[in-house]
């Protein structure tokens, strides 16, 4: 899974621009799709022992980190995402991490530093 600056969503939006149901009572297609997209994410990454974080790789963390370190002192420019707080299981660790957007106090804020952290639970 290649990251990008603009990943796709894990959960559909509504398709807006089509009736729900047909003239017969059916879900249109594009519902029952938005919903079966649904659905699958939900069942990817919900358990019966709780919600799974998301996996992800060493390489593709460090993905990540590319897009945001160029704006190493700087605001976060229009169109990018704050994605501080975004949980992972690193699968190339075995290990939980979160990642954190640092910035300064000013107005706009410049970033000073991105960083995916591990944390264990002991």
């Amino acid at each position: 899974m290649a990251l990008t600056q603009n990943p796709k969503a894990i959960f559909p939006d509504l398709p807006r621009e089509t009736p729900t149901i047909d003239k017969d009572g059916h879900l249109s297609p594009l519902w029952s799709l938005g919903f079966a997209s649904l659905f699958q994410a939900l069942q990817k990454n919900f358990r019966n022992t709780g919600i799974l974080f998301p996996s992800i790789t060493t390489d593709e963390a460090n993905e990540v980190v590319a897009i945001y370190s160029p704006y190493i002192g700087s605001p976060l420019p229009p169109g990018l995402d704050n994605v501080s707080g975004q949980t992972a299981f690193n699968t190339t660790l075995s290990l939980p991490q979160i990642f954190i957007i640092a910035f300064d106090t000013r107005t706009p804020p410049n970033i000073t530093g991105v960083k995916w952290w591990t944390f264990t639970i002991t």
